[in-house]
């Protein structure tokens, strides 16, 4: 473990944060595994793969070349335009809880200027 990272973890432990979270216990130092080690990663990789290509379709106005909602149910949790926070389960991306983001090309050229 780096200083800085060391450094940081005492001060998150003197923190009434880190008794709520931790309960007291101590954390152990970060183990860094690489994604092709484990399965889940690369299943995690492949879903923020698809997302990403949906809201970047979505973004350009162009129909999703790969489907999130053919990946089964999943929960959402995001920001609405009015700042409040909002969870769903359902299956693709719940446009409309995020105010329609980004709707069409015209939305996203606006957001550009």
């Amino acid at each position: 473990m780096s200083y800085g990272t060391a450094h940081a973890l005492e001060e998150f432990q003197r923190s009434l944060l880190y008794a709520i979270l931790c309960r007291g216990l101590p954390v152990e130092d970060i183990a860094v595994a690489r994604s092709t080690e484990v399965f889940w990663f690369e299943l995690a990789d492949y879903v923020a793969y698809v997302v990403a290509r949906a809201c970047m379709r979505r973004w350009q106005g162009t129909a999703p070349d790969l489907d999130p909602g053919a990946l089964g149910k999943a929960f959402w949790v995001g920001n609405q335009p009015g700042g409040n926070l909002f969870c769903d389960r359902c299956e693709g991306i719940p446009w409309e809880k995020f105010g329609g983001w980004p709707g069409t090309a015209a939305v996203a050229a606006e957001l550009v200027q």
